[in-house]
C-alpha cells in the first residue's frame, strides 16, 4: 500500500471515529458513576525432581474492569512469570492486555489477538492496539496493528532454535449488510523488519527477511426463505526475501499494493456453499479450493494444497433424541500436478449422540477430514508434575483419521446417592509431523472406563478408573496401561474442598516394560466470603525406569481474590471562593441566576428554577412512589432548600439534595440486587440445613420412645424412681425443643422457596420483608459504599421475620 493511500486510510478511520465520540452520553447520571471490579491471583511453586527447570517459581495474573455510568468499559488483564528459559523466544510469555469499550466500539490494547477470518488473520497473538466498531447499523468496521514476531538471535550453542525477525503488520475488515445480503472487505500486511537482528545467519537455515500481503472478499446472501448462499475469497501475496531485487511485472491485481520482489508469489484460497433449512435440522453444499503454499502471517497454522467438495445435512430425529450431522465429499490435493503421488479421496465426518433411555447415553464421531491437533493422551495429565505448567501447544501433528464411541450409564441419580458408569474410546491416524522431520504414519487408540458414586448432601464422591493408551508405528509399537483411583470431599458448607487421587501405570515397548510411573495428587482449595481463595496441591511421582529409579515433588501455593466496588467515594474539591467586587455583588442578588450539571442533566436558571427542575428531576427518578423509601427526608431537603434561599449556598446545598437522591437511587438498585442475591443463598443453605435437623429431630424421637417411662401412663410414671422420671422429662422437653425446631425450619423453607419462586400469594408480606432491614442496610450502603457487607444481616433480619410470622400462626392456631 503506498503511503498516500495509508494516509487515506487512517483519515478516513480518524473520521469515523470523531463522529463516534460525539454521540450523546445519555447513560451518564442514571447508574453509578463508576463500577471497579475485577481479580488478582498469584501462585509459587516449588520443584525438586529431574526435570530442567527453576527449584522455585511463580506467576501472577490480574484483570481489572472499570465500567464508567454504563457506557465505558475498560478491561485491564496482565501475567508476569519468573519462569526463566535457557533461549529467547518469538512470542511473549508475560502478557499485558486491556480492552476499554463505549456502547458499540471495543478497543484492544497490549499483548492481544484478534480473527478476521480463517485465510486473513486468525487467533494470532500480536503486541499492538485494535479496535471493533459495531454500531447498530448496517456499517462495521474492525482495525489492528502490530507486533507480530519478537526478535530472536541466532545462538550457534541451540541450533534448535531458529532464529526470527521482527514482524509488524496491520490490517482493517470492513463490512456493510443490506436487507438481505451482507458483503465484507478484509485487507491484511505484516513485514519483517530485516534490521532487527544483528548476528549473523548461517545461510543453510534459510531464514530471511518476509512479508505477506492479504486481501479477501467475503458475502453472504438470502436467496429465499431458508436458502442462504456464503462464499469468501483471498489472496495473499508473500515474498520469501525483502531484501531481494524488484520486478516491475505485475503477475496479481495485488501487485499495486506490495513491492513485489523476484521472490514474491500469489496465492488464492476460495470457499463457497449453499445452505437450506429443513425441518429439524438443514442441508447444504459446499467448495473449497486452496492453493499449494497458501499461508497467512495472521495464523498460526494452515491447511493448503487441497479441493474440498462436500454434502453436509443435520436433523434431530425421534422427538429430539437424536442428533445426527454429516458431512461427506471429495478431497483432493497436488494441485499444480508437481507431486510423485496425488491423493484423492472420500472425505466424510459423521457426529450422533443418542439419548436410549433416562439413564443411557451413546454418543460416536468419525472424520477423515484433514486437521491440525496436539495429541495428547489421559497419561499426559496422569503423569504430569505441574498441572499449570506451560504445555508445548506448538507441537501440532497433521491427523487424517479421527473416530470416537463414548457412553454413559445412569445407575442411580436421586438427592442422597448418584452412581454412573462411562466409557470412552478414541482412534487418531497421522502421517506427517509438524516439525522439520518427516515421521511415518502412527495410529493412537486411547479409552477409559470410569465409576463414579457420590453422596451430594455429604459433598463426597469417590471414583475408580481404567486408562489405556496404544501407539502403533512402523518401527515400534508403545501400550500404556494403569489405574486410577480419587475421592473429593467438601467440608464447611463447600468453603472447603479437597481431593486426593493415586494412579499408577505400567509402558511398554514391543512387549518389554519400559517404565513405571506411580502418583499421588492431593489438592484443597477454600473459599473465604466468596471473594478470597486459597489453594494448595501437592504432586509426588515416582519412576522406575530399566536402568534408574527417580522421583519428582511439585507443591504449589496459590490466593486469588475478586472484588466488585459498586460506589467509591469520590470527593470533589470546592470551586474556588469567588473575588471580583461585580460578582460578590451579583451573589448578593435574590434573582442570581445559577448554571451547573450533575451526572448528565444541565440545571439553569434562577433559585425558583431550578427548585422547579430538581423536582421534576426527583419524581421522574424516584419519588414518583409517595411510599418509596427516604421520600420524607429527600422533601425535608427539598423543602429547607426553598425556605433558606441564601445565595452564597444555594448551588452546593442545590447539589447536596442531588448527591442525597442519587444515593438512595443507587441503594434502591443494590438493595433489590442484595435481596434476591439473599433469598437465593438463603433457599441453598436452608436446603442444606434440612438433613442436619431432620438427624436431629429423629434423634431426640428415637431416645424419647426408647426410654421405659414412654408407654407408661401418667399415673404410673408417678410411682417410678425420681432419677428416672427426670431423664425422660429431660427427654420429652429435647423432643419438643427439636419438634419445634423441625417445624420452623421447615415453615421458613417453604416460605423461602415460595417467594424465590414468586408463589407467594400477598403482597404485603413481601413488602414486609423487603422493609423489615432496609433502614439499617441504607446505613450500611451509605457507610461502605456499597452492599457488600449486609449478606449476613440481610439473612438473619429474613430468617427472624420468618420465625415471627411462625410463631405468631402457631398462637392464633
Amino acid at each position: 500500500m503506498t503511503t498516500k493511500s495509508l494516509i487515506k486510510l487512517l483519515l478516513i478511520t480518524a473520521f469515523k471515529i470523531s463522529i463516534i465520540q460525539a454521540q450523546s452520553l445519555d447513560q451518564i447520571g442514571k447508574v453509578p458513576l463508576l463500577k471497579v471490579g475485577g481479580g488478582i491471583s498469584a501462585n509459587g511453586t516449588y520443584y525438586e525432581g529431574t526435570s530442567n527447570r527453576d527449584p522455585f517459581s511463580f506467576n501472577v495474573n490480574g484483570n481489572l474492569n472499570f465500567n464508567i455510568s454504563g457506557l465505558y468499559n475498560i478491561p485491564l488483564s496482565f501475567s508476569y512469570t519468573s519462569q526463566s528459559f535457557s533461549y529467547n523466544t518469538p512470542f511473549k510469555i508475560n502478557r499485558l492486555s486491556i480492552h476499554p469499550s463505549y456502547k458499540w466500539i471495543t478497543t484492544h490494547i497490549g499483548d492481544v489477538s484478534m480473527t478476521f477470518s480463517p485465510y486473513t488473520v486468525s487467533g494470532h497473538q500480536f503486541t499492538g492496539a485494535g479496535v471493533d466498531i459495531t454500531p447498530k447499523g448496517p456499517f462495521r468496521i474492525s482495525a489492528l496493528y502490530g507486533r507480530f514476531l519478537r526478535a530472536t538471535e541466532y545462538d550457534s550453542e541451540i541450533p534448535g532454535i531458529l532464529p526470527v525477525y521482527d514482524r509488524y503488520g496491520y490490517g482493517m475488515k470492513s463490512s456493510y449488510s443490506f436487507r438481505k445480503w451482507e458483503v465484507e472487505l478484509i485487507f491484511f500486511k505484516a513485514k519483517d523488519k530485516s534490521s532487527s537482528l544483528t548476528t549473523d545467519i548461517p545461510l543453510e537455515l534459510g531464514v530471511t527477511p518476509k512479508e505477506n500481503l492479504v486481501v479477501s472478499l467475503k458475502s453472504g446472501i438470502n436467496l429465499v426463505k431458508n436458502l442462504s448462499f456464503n462464499f469468501e475469497i483471498a489472496q495473499s501475496a508473500v515474498t520469501e526475501n525483502i531484501n531481494n531485487p524488484t520486478t516491475t511485472e505485475n503477475s496479481s491485481i495485488l501487485g499495486f499494493l506490495i513491492d513485489e520482489k523476484t521472490s514474491t508469489d500469489f496465492y488464492k484460497a476460495f470457499n463457497v456453499n449453499f445452505s437450506y433449512a429443513l425441518f429439524n435440522g438443514n442441508v447444504g453444499v459446499g467448495y473449497e479450493r486452496i492453493d499449494p503454499d497458501y499461508r497467512t502471517f495472521g495464523s498460526y497454522y494452515f491447511n493448503n494444497d487441497l479441493e474440498n467438495i462436500t454434502l453436509n445435512a443435520s436433523q434431530n430425529l425421534f422427538k429430539n433424541k437424536l442428533s445426527l450431522s454429516i458431512n461427506a465429499g471429495l478431497q483432493r490435493d497436488d494441485l499444480k500436478n508437481e507431486k510423485e503421488t496425488q491423493l484423492q479421496r472420500v472425505v466424510s465426518s459423521v457426529n450422533a449422540s443418542l439419548v436410549v433411555s433416562k439413564k443411557i447415553d451413546v454418543n460416536a464421531s468419525y472424520s477423515n477430514f484433514q486437521s491440525y491437533t496436539n495429541i495428547r493422551n489421559q497419561f499426559d495429565e496422569i503423569n504430569q508434575i505441574d498441572e499449570l505448567n506451560s504445555r508445548d501447544t506448538l507441537n501440532f501433528t497433521q491427523i487424517s483419521q479421527n473416530a470416537s464411541l463414548g457412553a454413559t450409564y445412569k445407575i442411580m441419580n436421586t438427592e442422597d446417592k448418584r452412581q454412573g458408569l462411562s466409557a470412552q474410546l478414541n482412534y487418531q491416524t497421522s502421517k506427517e509431523d509438524s516439525g522439520d522431520l518427516n515421521t511415518n504414519s502412527s495410529d493412537f487408540y486411547n479409552g477409559s472406563t470410569s465409576y463414579t458414586i457420590e453422596f451430594p448432601n455429604k459433598n463426597l464422591q469417590y471414583n475408580a478408573a481404567m486408562n489405556f493408551a496404544y501407539n502403533e508405528a512402523v518401527e515400534e509399537s508403545t501400550f500404556t496401561y494403569g489405574p486410577t483411583l480419587s475421592v473429593r470431599k467438601g467440608f464447611f458448607d463447600k468453603t472447603l474442598s479437597t481431593g486426593l487421587s493415586s494412579s499408577y501405570n505400567i509402558t511398554s515397548t514391543q512387549g518389554e516394560i519400559q517404565n513405571e510411573i506411580f502418583s499421588n495428587r492431593f489438592n484443597a482449595q477454600y473459599t473465604y466470603q466468596k471473594r478470597h481463595n486459597f489453594s494448595f496441591s501437592a504432586i509426588f511421582l515416582l519412576r522406575k525406569a530399566t536402568q534408574r529409579v527417580s522421583n519428582d515433588l511439585t507443591i504449589r501455593l496459590g490466593y486469588a481474590y475478586s472484588f466488585d466496588v459498586k460506589r467509591p467515594k469520590l470527593k470533589f474539591g470546592k470551586r474556588d471562593k469567588i473575588t471580583s467586587s461585580k460578582e460578590k455583588e451579583e451573589e448578593k442578588r435574590e434573582d442570581h441566576f445559577y448554571r451547573f450539571r450533575y451526572r448528565d442533566i444541565i440545571y439553569k436558571g434562577y433559585a425558583n428554577d431550578i427548585i422547579a427542575q430538581l423536582l421534576t428531576t426527583s419524581k421522574k427518578e424516584y419519588l414518583s412512589d409517595p411510599e418509596i423509601f427516604g421520600r420524607t427526608e429527600l422533601l425535608t431537603i427539598l423543602s429547607n432548600l426553598k425556605e433558606k434561599n441564601n445565595p452564597l449556598t444555594f448551588q452546593d446545598k442545590a447539589i447536596t439534595f442531588l448527591d442525597n437522591l442519587y444515593l438512595y437511587i443507587d441503594f434502591a438498585v443494590a438493595y433489590e440486587e442484595k435481596l434476591i442475591e439473599v433469598l437465593t443463598d438463603l433457599k441453598i443453605d436452608t436446603k442444606k440445613k434440612d438433613e442436619e435437623i431432620r438427624m436431629s429431630f429423629r434423634i431426640a424421637k428415637f431416645k424419647m420412645e426408647r426410654h421405659g417411662l414412654y408407654k407408661m401412663k401418667t399415673s404410673e410414671r408417678l410411682n417410678m424412681p425420681k432419677d428416672s422420671i427426670v431423664a425422660y422429662t429431660e427427654l420429652v422437653e429435647e423432643h419438643r425443643k427439636q419438634s419445634e425446631k423441625y417445624d420452623a425450619h421447615h415453615y421458613i423453607t417453604d416460605r423461602v422457596f415460595e417467594i424465590n419462586n414468586g408463589k407467594i400469594n400477598s403482597k404485603k408480606e413481601v413488602e414486609d420483608i423487603r422493609l423489615k432491614a432496609i433502614r439499617n442496610t441504607f446505613k450500611i450502603f451509605k457507610s461502605d459504599g456499597s452492599l457488600l457487607n449486609s449478606n449476613e444481616y440481610l439473612e438473619g433480619e429474613i430468617v427472624l421475620y420468618l420465625d415471627m410470622e411462625y410463631r405468631t400462626r402457631k398462637q392464633n392456631e
